[in-house]
């Protein structure tokens, strides 16, 4: 297996199979923005948090609304601090094993300004924090689930996928169309 020239994909041989990987994050000027405004945002929090917890200690309750606003304002802070991890975690980077008779893919670490097309379609079915609690997944494809792996157009967009029980994964958001199909004919050859 040897990648495409200019290609993200890299290539390995393990000794279950052939390796291949990628990086899954979406390099984004955005994300340091995002980033430069939470740190900032929770330096500000900090003050008030502290202000707000010694008014409390002297006695100064304000009949009750500081301690109920303190209560909001660290569940505030709490939710910035895991979008400011989020955003900067390290990546775990999508990757596809191919060895006889057999596919596992690792869908990576998801990247928090990562829009998958049907995302507004999750949010609107499940719940809105489904965006921000996309996990890593490892599925291994055997038989049945080898036979729906696709590539195929969806709108102007291609996509590799396939089905695992109900659920419809892609493979390789971020690759480029060559580096998907490079990708699809690699599997497909070693299956």
């Amino acid at each position: 297996m040897t990648p495409l020239r200019n290609s993200k994909c890299r290539t390995e041989q393990t000794a279950e199979g052939w390796k291949v990987s990628w990086p899954r994050r979406v390099k984004s000027p955005f994300r340091w923005l995002v980033s430069a405004f939470l740190c900032f945002w929770l330096c500000g929090w900090f003050f008030g948090f502290v202000s707000a917890a010694a008014q409390i200690l002297e006695g100064d309750t304000g009949g009750g609304f500081l301690i109920v606003w303190l209560g909001g304002w660290t569940i505030g802070g709490l939710f910035a601090c895991y979008m400011l991890y989020t955003l900067n975690r390290p990546a775990v980077e999508e990757s596809v094993l191919v060895s006889r008779g057999k596919v596992v893919h690792d869908s990576g670490t998801p990247d928090m300004l990562e829009f998958w097309p049907n995302d507004w379609m999750m949010m609107q079915r499940r719940s809105p924090w489904a965006l921000f609690t996309r996990k890593r997944r490892v599925y291994e494809l055997g038989g049945s689930e080898l036979a729906t792996l696709k590539l195929d157009g969806d709108g102007d967009r291609q996509r590799l996928r396939y089905d695992s029980g109900a659920e419809r994964v892609e493979i390789g958001f971020v690759l480029s169309e060559p580096e998907r199909e490079w990708l699809f004919d690699e599997i497909t050859k070693a299956l």
